[in-house]
């Protein structure tokens, strides 16, 4: 399974198997890094395998949504244009809801991401043209493999927390709905 990413800047990028974080326990943080910043993201499911798929036909390709979070090492990403590419390797840094749900239910809820109880991130729910494009834009750079998710971040990186905090807690709903809820320990 590949995690293609379309980052918040409009690039594409991989997320390895190992960044996925399949359940709701604490993200206990390497030695190395001394600030995590974070972006949420959503995440839709290629149920059809294609490449150079034209975003006329992308609905055909992807089957159910959820959103989730990555999380990036500050520590990496200041090492220059190949820090990012360490940064998203990172293993457990890819929070994402269970259970995924059918794609006709995303005009319904956006996400709210909160961060210690206060709001960290909102926003509404992309129109389906926005991830018929990103689809579109993934599929002219690599091929999509049935069970491949393609996540479209929803904002810019932001800080989420220090070694000097120690840990923070943080949840994400959907509508009213919990949808992960996670600690980050140093």
């Amino acid at each position: 399974m590949n995690i293609i990413v379309r980052t918040y800047s409009g690039k594409i990028c991989f997320r390895p198997d190992t960044s996925w974080k399949e359940r709701d326990d604490a993200a206990y943080l390497p030695e190395f890094v001394n600030s995590v910043s974070a972006s949420p993201a959503l995440f839709v499911r290629i149920c059809k395998a294609g490449r150079f798929v034209s975003s006329k036909f992308a609905r055909r390709y992807y089957d159910s949504f959820a959103y989730g979070m990555f999380l990036y090492p500050d520590d990496l990403l200041n090492d220059g244009p190949e820090g990012f590419a360490c940064a998203s390797c990172l293993d457990h840094s890819t929070f994402v809801s269970y259970p995924l749900r059918d794609v006709g239910a995303l005009a319904e809820r956006g996400l709210r991401v909160c961060r210690d109880g206060e709001e960290f991130f909102a926003c509404p729910p992309p129109p389906e043209s926005v991830i018929d494009s990103c689809l579109e834009f993934a599929s002219s750079r690599c091929y999509l493999r049935t069970g491949d998710f393609l996540a479209i971040e929803l904002g810019p990186i932001r800080p989420l927390c220090t070694r000097d905090e120690a840990e923070c807690q943080v949840c994400a709903y959907c509508g009213d709905n919990l949808i992960f809820d996670f600690k980050t320990v140093f």
